[in-house]
């Protein structure tokens, strides 16, 4: 698991370096996270480190890209840390309340929860998903 890197906007290619966005343009980061417990009490997921969005910028979050129809639902939630290695804690629960059999979306805005060098995003499931559930999570961000 680790996030994959391109740009997206008006005149930009996906994948094209900074130097030949266009104003217009915004960076985007995708992850795909897949349940792989046979558990039978609920699993949390977490994202790799979030350490890529410049200071003093606000991030959109959509989760659930693909629409997956999960076993049952969940919400997404933002932890965040001091280092990226350090242990991760709750700064903001429920940024997207349910994304169950859909693409939901948020605005993570530094002015309202506050800001951090390393953020994780955490898709807290309300019960048991299968082995083979899959969520695909994308950031974006102003790079200018």
């Amino acid at each position: 698991m680790a996030w994959s890197f391109s740009s997206v906007g008006a005149t930009s290619s996906s994948g094209a370096p900074a130097s030949n966005r266009s104003k217009d343009a915004w960076a985007k980061a995708s992850e795909t996270l897949t349940y792989s417990s046979t558990s039978s009490t609920a699993e949390d997921l977490t994202s790799s480190v979030v350490d890529f969005i410049p200071k003093g910028k606000d991030f959109l979050v959509l989760a659930n890209t693909g629409g997956t129809n999960l076993s049952s639902d969940a919400d997404i939630a933002v932890q965040v840390c001091g280092t990226s290695s350090g242990t991760f804690v709750l700064l903001k629960d429920d940024l997207i309340t349910s994304i169950d059999n859909k693409v939901a979306a948020a605005l993570y805005d530094i002015s309202s929860y506050g800001e951090a060098p390393f953020y994780k995003l955490l898709i807290d499931a309300d019960g048991v998903e299968k082995v083979t559930d899959t969520v695909v999570l994308e950031v974006y961000w102003d790079p200018e």
